[in-house]
């Protein structure tokens, strides 16, 4: 039995018993051997657990990687089956006495969750951090101590993990100063916080995040339990866009090199055989799988007119291709740093050869 197999046993026996078992998303892809949860990853972990009714509370897709998950049992639905297994429609069926073999059998099916197609700010690690704060009458002394050990440029002034009653700033504190108020505590020098729920769309996020500078994140269950600023949204969007640019330089690069070398039938000859309807009269009409079918020929090489080794530029376009395919679904994760480093190193080269 796998590994796999084993531990989702175990949390069904465990459920069995009453109890509930807890993982984290990142516990689940050390599990399916994965590092991030690509949209491959993201189906096959949702197949398992489908297969055994479970899903996990609160989605394991749908916050940071390192939030606790409950493991749960799927809500189900009742589908009415045909005897050859097909589905016929939903809702409980009665087979009265003296039915045949041929009557329609009441199944019970788990439900398959749907994926949330908005990205939330909760994927976001700042949205599940501790918030670091103090309370009402702190010292502005102990304050400014606390900002400046921790390189903070705010600072929540929080009542109880519910209720905040403001944050003070740099700029708070030297707007206070240069109007001539004295400021002994954090209350003398307070400005309104910004909230954010965790569930909002990391679009509406950001105008709450960039009115302020920084928001505080509320879960579900209303208590505080992350703080994001304009530094985590442009690391996050950096994260994001990255990847996009260089495989934009990468692709522009190629086409400039293919478009040099070959011509527009030779070009069409690398296009998938069932793609029927797409015309192709250039080369920007090709996708990246049909630049490596052009490329890897042997013979189509030579006109490349390039003195590097073919097979070790085939293997590395072949593994950027691979990972164009994870990036352009959007994943949630950030790539990791050798994903990154290889893309780079790729756009690098091209960007020598092409000089």
């Amino acid at each position: 039995m796998s590994p796999i197999s084993q531990r989702l046993d175990i949390w069904n026996a465990m459920l069995s018993r009453g109890e509930v078992p807890s993982t984290t998303g990142r516990e689940l892809l050390t599990l399916f051997g994965a590092k991030r949860r690509g949209w491959r990853v993201v189906a096959w972990i949702r197949d398992e657990l489908f297969a055994r009714s479970l899903v996990t509370e609160p989605d394991f897709d749908e916050v940071w990687v390192d939030v606790p998950l409950l493991v749960k049992r799927a809500q189900s639905t009742t589908a009415v089956s045909s005897p050859s297994g097909s589905t016929q429609g939903a809702g409980p069926v009665t087979v009265g006495p003296g039915a045949t073999g041929s009557a329609p059998v009441a199944q019970t099916l788990p439900k398959q969750k749907a994926t949330d197609p908005i990205r939330r700010i909760s994927l976001l690690r700042a949205a599940n951090k501790t918030v670091v704060s103090v309370p009402p009458n702190t010292s502005l002394k102990a304050a400014t101590t606390i900002m400046m050990l921790n390189d903070f440029s705010q600072l929540p002034v929080i009542q109880n993990e519910r209720d905040c009653k403001g944050a003070v700033t740099w700029q708070s504190i030297a707007t206070a100063t240069a109007m001539g108020k004295e400021c002994r505590t954090v209350n003398d020098c307070m400005v309104p916080c910004e909230e954010v729920a965790s569930n909002a769309s990391l679009l509406e996020a950001i105008q709450k995040v960039a009115a302020k500078e920084f928001a505080l994140v509320r879960g579900l269950d209303r208590r505080f339990q992350g703080i994001v600023t304009v530094v985590d949204l442009s690391l996050q969007f950096r994260a994001l866009s990255e990847p996009f640019l260089l495989l934009e330089q990468i692709e522009n690069l190629l086409r400039s090199l293919i478009r040099e070398c070959f011509t527009v039938e030779e070009m069409r000859k690398a296009k998938h055989e069932a793609d029927t309807s797409r015309k192709v009269d250039d080369v920007s009409d090709l996708t990246f799988g049909e630049y490596v079918n052009l490329l890897e020929h042997r013979e189509a090489w030579p006109k490349l007119k390039v003195s590097f080794e073919r097979d070790s530029f085939i293997a590395k376009m072949k593994e950027v291709r691979d990972l164009r395919n994870d990036i352009m679904h959007f994943d949630p994760d950030p790539l990791e740093d050798d994903d990154i480093t290889l893309l780079r190193n790729f756009a690098g080269f091209l960007e020598r050869v092409a000089r």
